[in-house]
């Protein structure tokens, strides 16, 4: 079965994203400084700022141009990561749901790759024992 929603639980996979984000531009900040305090002590301790300044961001260009092209292609990984985990539990809120509302509930399934596979397992016990005491 292929996924066709890209965020199954958008509370979730949203607040990884902006997680994501957060420590993409962290570690963006301290490379930076990293290259400054490099450029300033051991390159060039003599030299002016704005020269320590103009050197840095010689070096800096090239990693702010492959940072910002991975960016996008991180987050998208980790919402197909997070789906991995976010769907199941999805799938076992709604099986929850629908057992407490009295429905008829199918056993639940995982898709390939899925995390947590032994949880339907234990939920499908528990329906199919709780069902076996109401007959």
């Amino acid at each position: 079965m292929r996924r066709l929603q890209k965020l199954v639980d958008k509370e979730v996979q949203t607040s990884l994203a902006k997680r994501l984000v957060l420590h993409w531009f962290l570690f963006a900040l301290a490379v930076t400084l990293g290259v400054l305090m490099w450029t300033r002590l051991i390159e060039a301790p003599t030299e002016s700022w704005d020269a320590v300044m103009r050197i840095s961001l010689g070096h800096l260009t090239p990693f702010a141009i492959i940072a910002i092209a991975v960016l996008p292609m991180f987050i998208k990984d980790s919402i197909n990561l997070s789906n991995r985990f976010a769907g199941p539990i999805i799938r076992v809120r709604r099986a929850l749901a629908d057992y407490a509302d009295g429905k008829s509930t199918e056993p639940v399934e995982f898709r390939h790759g899925d995390f947590w596979k032994s949880l339907a397992h234990d939920v499908n016990r528990v329906l199919l024992k709780s069902e076996k005491h109401a007959e």
